[in-house]
């Protein structure tokens, strides 16, 4: 006779808030696993994935300043047609970049563009082929942060790059909660051999949350993943700002090994307004890019005129 009123109750909740009966609370420290375990995890997973090559789905609004309605392009939906790809091969032995990278713009089977980086050419870029709009930006790997759409953090979003270590050698993660105590905020600080000194490079928030019930009061542990990356430039300035909220679990063709990588983010750049959206599928680690693929001069078509940013 319990039972039926309290459905009901639960029901009514649901019906007429017309949402989940579920609400997110802060994860206590003492349930809570200590910040290292999980950065240390993260860190983890970054090394182990030496490639990744992706089916895309991509949206993306082009602004000149925050201001503007923007040119919308594209669409990241889950029922959308895939539109890009993307790869990425990391080198270990590079001093310049941690990896070779490549996003791969498609139109009708075409390809109308790219943001890439290129260890073997040295630079980092992005160019559009399409219609009127033909233009493209580089750089020299030493002033990368002067591209706005950069394939640094791109590589960042996917969650293939280590943040580094608590630890008293750079590069370091330090790290500090919220304000609201929902989430721990990493702070990942490097040594900039071109700029000279230190400088924070990003901050992850991982959520520390408990799903809990509204009525029952019942709660439930939600994994610690990151849901938010923020870019700084070489003064400090957040300059883009990456939202996740899924992510898809990929099998190692070698090792065999599971593991969880962000598939669908949106990265805001903060100077223009421009936001890139992305949703990632078939994610795999097989070996299926020639190592040319990710040529910048080669590949560049020759109506499109470089720009290099200095």
């Amino acid at each position: 006779m319990t039972r039926t009123p309290l459905l009901l109750i639960v029901l009514l909740a649901v019906i007429g808030g017309g949402c989940s009966p579920y609400t997110t609370v802060p994860m206590a420290d003492n349930i809570a696993s200590p910040t290292p375990v999980y950065t240390t995890k993260y860190n983890v997973t970054a090394h182990k994935i030496e490639r990744l090559w992706a089916y895309a789905k991509m949206r993306i609004v082009f602004r000149e300043s925050p201001s503007d309605i923007g040119f919308p392009w594209g669409s990241a939906s889950k029922d959308a047609e895939p539109n890009a790809r993307l790869m990425v091969v990391k080198r270990p032995k590079s001093n310049t970049a941690p990896a070779d990278v490549l996003l791969q713009i498609k139109e009708a089977s075409q390809e109308i563009g790219r943001v890439g980086l290129s260890v073997k050419d040295n630079v980092a870029y992005s160019w559009l082929n399409a219609g009127s709009r033909r233009w493209c930006y580089y750089t020299e790997l030493g002033q990368i942060h002067r591209l706005e759409i950069n394939p640094i953090e791109l590589l960042a979003a996917t969650g293939l790059l280590p943040m580094g270590s608590p630890s008293s050698r750079l590069p370091v993660a330090t790290q500090r909660r919220s304000e609201d105590k929902r989430t721990t905020i990493i702070s990942a600080i490097d040594y900039d051999r071109f700029a000279g000194y230190p400088v924070l490079r990003r901050d992850y928030h991982f959520d520390r949350l408990l799903q809990k019930h509204r009525i029952t009061g019942e709660t439930t542990r939600l994994p610690i993943r990151v849901s938010k990356i923020q870019h700084y430039d070489l003064l400090g300035r957040c300059v883009a700002t990456t939202l996740i909220d899924e992510y898809s679990k990929m099998e190692l063709d070698e090792s065999g090994d599971e593991v969880e990588l962000p598939c669908h983010f949106t990265i805001q750049f903060h100077n223009s307004g421009t936001t890139l959206e992305i949703r990632l599928e078939d994610m795999t680690d097989e070996d299926r890019v020639d190592d040319e693929a990710f040529e910048f001069h080669k590949r560049l078509p020759s109506s499109v005129k470089p720009t290099l940013l200095r």
